[in-house]
């Protein structure tokens, strides 16, 4: 990969009242029903992202009150992976009201239009 030392890199603090989380190694199967929250993943696909996680290298936010898992992030080897970052935290509020709010400042931080009304309305398996 080749990394740019000189490049500008934004960073923020974590939102008041979420907390990330390292996950270890052996644990890391427990982050699925999060990142199940956009979808099922087969038992194969899984295993291959597992697989490619670097040591050490998954994390967990929460909701501090609730200890509700909202979000997850892993450190991956893709060799082929591109070079793209969400420019806002990308967590799964515990508001499904909450959710139109965040994907309005997504659509606003990489400056793109959105189309509210093709949005869906509630993640697989919330409700």
């Amino acid at each position: 990969m080749v990394w740019d030392a000189t490049a500008a890199r934004a960073s923020g603090p974590i939102a008041a009242g979420y907390e990330v989380l390292p996950v270890p190694d052996e644990h890391v199967d427990a982050m699925r029903a999060v990142v199940e929250l956009d979808g099922e993943v087969t038992t194969a696909q899984w295993s291959d992202f597992v697989d490619r996680v670097l040591p050490n290298g998954s994390f967990i936010a929460r909701v501090v009150e609730s200890r509700e898992d909202v979000g997850t992030v892993s450190a991956i080897h893709n060799p082929r992976g591109a070079r793209f970052f969400f420019p806002v935290p990308f967590l799964h509020a515990p508001d499904p009201n909450a959710r139109a709010e965040r994907w309005r400042n997504i659509f606003d931080a990489i400056g793109l239009a959105s189309n509210e009304e093709r949005w869906p309305r509630t993640l697989p398996n919330s409700g």
